[in-house]
């Protein structure tokens, strides 16, 4: 009982002595008012005491390396020639750039998916170019289509002539050679059949021929031209039936049609490649363009940011710099 009794009074004399002893302490007694108080919280005071005390350290740097009215704290924009760029080269890196990862994913996945399908269509091409120019090696006679084209026109054209070694072909030639004799003569008929300089001037000379019917209209050679020409030729053009087995009443046989057929489904595949290349292109162009357009958007978003914000600023005073807390509102 006599411990729960003297334990309140104890205390109070302890906090009596504390308060004493505090009320006591400094150089002089001091008076204090709720006044005083709030006279100590106005700005002018806090200034000084935050020079006083330099928070920022402010006051040992030259007042001219200091950014006077500069934010501290300001939004970062892009650049859209950057990012224009990026796209161009790669689509989908400027908006990645400008932070639109769902937009980058999709022109790049654009980007991937026209590169397979012009591997894939130029493959399939390149497949069935193969297999048309096999057909063609094997079904395509050069010798019947060159003894049609001799038999019927080597007597018929006067303008016609070409050197073969040491002997000139000429219409005055037929003198000596007409076309029975140039037959009867094996090795010599031979020897003109296999000419190819010979074979491209009757060609060339034939391209003022007739061209009606039966005649199949001689326009293009199949000699002295690029494979590619000759693979072309040969299938797209009736002056080469004969090659083909074909008659005036028949210019396309079954295999030269099975010819042309793979050959147009190559030539199709290989469009389909271009295509894919011209989307490419495409692609590549419209995603900078959106890149940039993103950037402005981006940046945009930046400045609308900064357009209500609370900022702290470095204000020149008369006894130095001091941060200032400044709200920013602007209306567009």
């Amino acid at each position: 009982m006599l411990h729960s009794k003297l334990g309140p009074k104890l205390v109070t004399i302890f906090l009596l002595v504390f308060a004493w002893n505090y009320a006591q302490a400094g150089d002089s007694p001091s008076e204090f008012s709720v006044e005083d108080y709030f006279q100590q919280l106005n700005y002018g005071t806090y200034s000084q005491f935050l020079e006083r005390h330099n928070a920022f350290n402010l006051e040992s740097q030259p007042v001219d390396t200091l950014k006077l009215n500069q934010d501290v704290y300001g939004a970062k924009t892009k650049s859209t020639k950057r990012a224009f760029l990026y796209s161009l080269i790669l689509p989908g890196a400027g908006e990645f750039y400008a932070e639109s990862k769902l937009k980058a994913a999709a022109f790049l996945g654009l980007e991937a998916l026209f590169w397979v399908g012009y591997f894939n269509y130029d493959g399939k091409g390149d497949d069935k170019k193969t297999q048309y120019r096999a057909l063609a090696d094997s079904g395509w006679d050069a010798n019947k289509y060159r003894d049609y084209l001799i038999g019927e026109f080597f007597e018929d054209l006067d303008d016609f002539y070409v050197v073969d070694g040491d002997t000139i072909w000429t219409s005055s030639a037929i003198g000596v050679y007409t076309i029975d004799s140039l037959r009867a003569d094996t090795a010599r008929y031979l020897s003109f059949r296999a000419n190819d300089p010979i074979i491209y001037s009757l060609e060339e000379s034939l391209r003022t021929a007739s061209r009606s019917a039966p005649d199949f209209g001689f326009t293009h050679h199949s000699v002295g031209i690029s494979q590619d020409e000759f693979y072309e030729n040969i299938g797209k053009y009736d002056q080469f039936s004969y090659g083909w087995g074909g008659l005036e009443s028949s210019p396309l046989p079954a295999i030269r049609a099975l010819y042309l057929g793979w050959r147009n489904d190559a030539n199709g595949f290989y469009d389909k490649a271009k295509w894919a290349v011209a989307a490419s292109l495409a692609n590549h162009v419209l995603s900078a363009i959106d890149a940039a357009l993103t950037v402005k958007r981006f940046n945009r978003k930046q400045d609308r940011f900064s357009e209500a914000s609370l900022r702290i600023r470095m204000v020149a005073e008369l006894e130095g710099i001091s941060p200032r807390a400044v709200l920013t509102l602007k209306f567009q």
